[in-house]
């Protein structure tokens, strides 16, 4: 959803703006909340709006038929509500134009959020049929039935692992006796521990009424895979709904992590099946808590968002941020407590996953050393080849995002 653009108005006396038909008003935070948006659900665009000027953006969106000229709209509009300015009508067109919420005329670029800008979509999987033929099943008393089981899952799980610490040995790290298979090993089954994390929303989204359109796998920044649950309408649904589908990705992740451990716990199965699932566990686990980080715009971003009833936090904190540490000596910034709780909150999480692989990475560098052959100098190089191919990674993502980002806003 976006909020800011840039560019002029085309000429008032030339231009017979259309804007789209279902264009709606909903709030974003609570009902009595003074953030609201306006937009579309069939596009899944929209543009942020104060509720006090709801009114009169429908009354624009309604005589923007292509009929009028944007001036005409303007007198119109003034002569209703007084208090609504040219300004106010040219703003509110320069952000339906850009957002892809008019008929017509055609904008030179939509805007786009970062990660649709900066990805290559290498191919997509239609979901529409399949959602549709799920929403019968997934009515309340099976829906909250499945819950209750994820709930007792995890409750038992908990309670297998209190009073059996030993099963947590290093079998949940290693393949064999191998930390550096363990390693690839976790890094493969990512996928699919994504792949159910979006499930998961998806199965949230339908039970709420809305029908993801489609499975999308990109690279972000040409780089890094990417899976992306395309569903329309979320903001047109109540915080409580759109809070419950965001929170079922990290839910249904925890939710399986319990399930493998109480298999785990309750059957006897082969060394290597047991290091397989092990994997599972930990990957869902650490996906889980990456993913309720407000640091990235994940699922905990959007979640903090809706819950404060602040939108585009992150961005706004970290211009504070900046800005506190760049003036921090004549002490002219100063940070309020939610800027310094959320710094807090995203180093806590992303300290934690971090520095569990980074154990994980030393582990597998002390490993490669005692293995490879040759003199000590191919020892360490050895050692140090996964840390040092996944920082050049992550420096060449970061890279090639700063020269995407760079090329999209020289093209506006």
């Amino acid at each position: 959803m976006s909020t800011h653009v840039g560019g002029a108005p085309e000429m008032l006396s030339a231009c017979y703006p259309k804007a789209r038909d279902d264009l709606g008003v909903w709030p974003l935070g609570a009902e009595t909340g003074s953030r609201w948006c306006l937009g579309s659900a069939e596009v899944d665009r929209y543009v942020q709006i104060p509720r006090r000027f709801c009114q009169a953006a429908l009354t624009i969106v309604g005589l923007l038929d292509g009929t009028r000229t944007l001036e005409q709209v303007e007198d119109e509009v003034g002569r209703l509500f007084p208090g609504v300015t040219p300004g106010h009508v040219q703003r509110l067109y320069s952000l339906l134009l850009s957002n892809g919420l008019l008929l017509s005329p055609t904008p030179a670029r939509l805007a786009q959020s970062e990660v649709r800008q900066l990805s290559i979509e290498i191919g997509s999987l239609p979901l529409g049929r399949l959602a549709a033929g799920l929403r019968p099943v997934l009515k309340a008393p099976i829906w909250w039935l499945l819950n209750a089981i994820g709930l007792g899952l995890v409750i038992w799980a908990v309670a297998m692992l209190w009073l059996h610490p030993e099963l947590l040995s290093l079998h949940v790290v290693q393949l064999a006796d191998s930390y550096t298979l363990g390693f690839l090993l976790s890094l493969a089954l990512s996928g699919f521990v994504v792949l159910w994390h979006e499930i998961a929303h998806g199965l949230a989204a339908i039970r709420y009424g809305l029908l993801p359109r489609a499975l999308h796998l990109m690279l972000y920044a040409g780089l890094a895979p990417l899976v992306y649950l395309e569903t329309h309408g979320l903001y047109t649904i109540p915080r409580r709904r759109r809070l419950a589908i965001w929170l079922a990705g990290p839910w249904g992740n925890l939710c399986a992590a319990a399930a493998l451990v109480v298999v785990l716990a309750t059957f006897p199965l082969p060394l290597l099946t047991r290091q397989l699932l092990w994997k599972l566990v930990l990957v869902n686990l650490l996906f889980v808590v990456t993913n309720l980080s407000p640091f990235m715009p994940t699922d905990g971003y959007f979640i903090l968002c809706n819950l404060l009833g602040q939108f585009h936090l992150r961005t706004r904190l970290w211009r504070q941020l900046c800005a506190f540490i760049g003036e921090r000596q004549r002490g002219t910034v100063r940070l309020g407590l939610l800027a310094w709780g959320y710094v807090l909150v995203s180093l806590l999480t992303m300290l934690a996953a971090a520095g569990y692989w980074l154990w994980w990475l030393w582990n597998v560098c002390l490993e490669l050393t005692g293995r490879a052959p040759g003199s000590p100098l191919v020892h360490w190089l050895a050692g140090l080849a996964c840390p040092l191919a996944f920082g050049l990674l992550v420096a060449l993502i970061s890279w090639r995002r700063r020269q995407l980002l760079a090329r999209t806003r020289a093209s506006s």
